[in-house]
């Protein structure tokens, strides 16, 4: 839970940082979302490997 609270404060934050300095670009923003989509994906992956690894 603690990821995606900061996470998401972090994606809000770099929206509203290009929003005023007029960088915006949603290539950019999509390259970033897609770079915390594979944290989520990684930490997922660890933990289905810890679950098969200890059973």
């Amino acid at each position: 839970m603690v990821l995606v609270v900061i996470i998401s404060i972090d994606i809000i934050t770099g929206i509203l940082v290009a929003f005023v300095e007029k960088t915006l670009l949603s290539r950019i923003e999509r390259q970033r979302i897609a770079g915390k989509l594979m944290i989520f994906l990684l930490v997922a992956a660890g933990h289905f490997a810890d679950k098969i690894i200890a059973n």
